[in-house]
Parts: C-alpha cells; structure tokens; sequence
C-alpha cells in the first residue's frame, strides 16, 4: 500500500496490514514497524479499532478523544504518575470494556497511580479499591459511603454502586 492507501484504513485494518509484512531484513524498515505497530495496537486496546488514520481529531466524540490520549499515555511508558480517568467506558462497545480495563491495569502496573471515574459494572469490578460517594448527586452526595475492595461492596444497602453487584437486583447489570 502507498501512504494514502495506508491512511484510508481504521486503525485495526493498519494493524493487520503492518503485522503481515515482512521487514526482517531490514533494520530501519524493523525498527518504523515496531513502532507503528505497537501504538496502534495501544488504540485497538482501547476500543477504537474502527477509527480512520485519516480521521481528523476535532472529529472525534468526547469518549473517542479521551482514549486516543489514553492510547497515547499507553505508548508513552510512562511511570510514578497519577492518571484521572473521567468515564472511559461512555460510549464503548461492551466487547471492548474488558481490554480497556487490561489497558488501564497495564498504567497501572508500570507504577502509577490511576483513578476512573466509572459506574460501569465491569469497571467498578475490576477495581483494585472503590471509593463510593453519595448517597446522590448535588446537596445529596459527598459523604463517604464505602472504601474497600469489590468484592465487600455489595453489602453496602444505601450506595446505588452496590446494587451493580447485586444478582438480584432487576437492574443490576443495565446501569
């Protein structure tokens, strides 16, 4: 493919194609495929795969943006830094949940700190520790409700976070 061909394709398609080639015998060729190679595996991790090269970013949702940069953090191998994750699974497919959760255990793991904002059940789930405010929003929250672990949130009656973990509850797996 020329560059404009390359350009035209989602992220995952980029991949695939890079992946294919065969450029062991040539160093330089090696080292730009890597590379390339390893960022747009860091946006298909974070659920936008689908997204065109070519796709300009003042184009992008809200959630779309926020993990291209998370993407970005993902590439940068950065480490004893604190990331504030506002809501990152707004808009993703629930295919993709779980490998956004590997990708932000992943920052975790090279020794920062990082703090999601989240009320999606596989997301609270894969927490290491919960903070839950409430009991509501506005005049209604800021108290403490729970910190800990989990899997001791669903004994929490007042927290609506609880009933996330609650088999019983009609609506535990719909919010």
């Amino acid at each position: 493919l020329n560059i404009a061909e390359l350009y035209a394709l989602t992220t995952l398609q980029a991949l695939e194609h890079l992946e294919r080639l065969d450029v062991s015998t040539d160093p330089a060729s090696s080292i730009l495929v890597e590379e390339i190679t390893s960022r747009l595996k860091f946006l298909v991790d974070v659920g936008v795969g689908y997204l065109a090269l070519s796709r300009l970013t003042r184009t992008l949702s809200g959630g779309e943006a926020q993990r291209v940069g998370l993407a970005t953090v993902l590439g940068a191998s950065l480490s004893g830094t604190l990331f504030v994750i506002d809501e990152p699974t707004v808009g993703l497919h629930p295919a993709d949940v779980p490998k956004l959760m590997n990708a932000i255990k992943g920052i975790r793991d090279r020794g920062n700190t990082v703090v999601v904002v989240d009320n999606h059940p596989d997301c609270v789930a894969a927490a290491d520790r919960i903070v839950d405010l409430g009991p509501g929003a506005g005049e209604e929250g800021g108290r403490l409700l729970f910190r800990g672990e989990p899997r001791d949130l669903a004994a929490l009656s007042e927290s609506s976070t609880s009933t996330l973990f609650l088999p019983s509850s009609s609506t535990a797996r719909e919010r």
